[in-house]
């Protein structure tokens, strides 16, 4: 079975950084650019300057071009303009965990919270870095309050089946991990790979290697390559154990 997490989070967190970035910019103080697909504006969105939202588009910018020095540049510009900048402290933690510094990515959305208990993406990324420390039974009780249209979104059931599966929750990790294929784009591969331990998890054997060839098969770029293939050699192994088992038993 794989480490529900070694499937990182930097996977769900860049795609919340695409998300950011395709977001339609407004001017302030109804600027939601991250806040994408949430029609309300919080009190603590109307309290941020014109200046900090313009250098936070810069920054979301330099990221989605891997202008890192840039990025920074923009964010400390940001943070100057308005230090209460909910956005800016989730831009941050998401750009942690993408460099697996995860404690770090908790500090900035747990400062994000306090100025905006309900920012958007702020629940999905906390607890994506609470299951990349291994920290299951905590990400599910930050997802287990989460309402509203973030918890249809593919990241956040990414997260969920994390959580799950990391917990051995069979029942959940089957239902959560069907939701997120239905959900995740295409090119989203550890899907495949969070299924597959699903699947692992309630001995659905021919699934699990079923789900495992799909992602061997497909012609993007494979993260997990060597844990894919060792988990099918595992599979194997213990198939063939248990057939000879079966036999001397006879």
């Amino acid at each position: 079975m794989f480490q529900a997490n070694r499937l990182s989070s930097p996977f769900a967190a860049l795609a919340l950084l695409v998300a950011f970035a395709s977001a339609p910019a407004q001017s302030a103080p109804g600027h939601t650019a991250l806040a994408q697909g949430n029609q309300t504006v919080s009190v603590a969105s109307l309290l941020v300057s014109e200046k900090a939202w313009k250098h936070l588009d810069k920054a979301i910018e330099a990221n989605r071009i891997h202008r890192e020095d840039d990025c920074e540049q923009e964010l400390a510009k940001a943070f100057a303009a308005t230090p209460r900048f909910p956005q800016a402290y989730l831009l941050r933690a998401a750009r942690h965990i993408v460099a697996r510094q995860f404690q770090a990515a908790i500090d900035d959305v747990l400062s994000a919270r306090r100025i905006d208990p309900h920012a958007t993406w702020s629940t999905t990324l906390l607890a994506g870095a609470e299951n990349s420390l291994g920290r299951f039974q905590d990400a599910l009780a930050v997802l287990d309050t989460l309402y509203g249209p973030e918890v249809n979104s593919w990241q956040f059931q990414f997260e969920k089946t994390r959580a799950l599966v990391g917990t051995q929750d069979v029942a959940g990790s089957l239902r959560w991990s069907a939701a997120t294929l239905r959900t995740a784009p295409p090119t989203k591969l550890d899907a495949h790979l969070l299924r597959a331990d699903a699947l692992n998890l309630a001995h659905r054997t021919d699934e699990t290697i079923a789900e495992l060839e799909l992602y061997l098969a497909s012609p993007l770029p494979q993260e997990h390559r060597t844990e894919a293939l060792s988990m099918l050699e595992r599979i194997g192994q213990k198939t063939q154990s248990n057939t000879l088992a079966n036999i001397a038993s006879r």
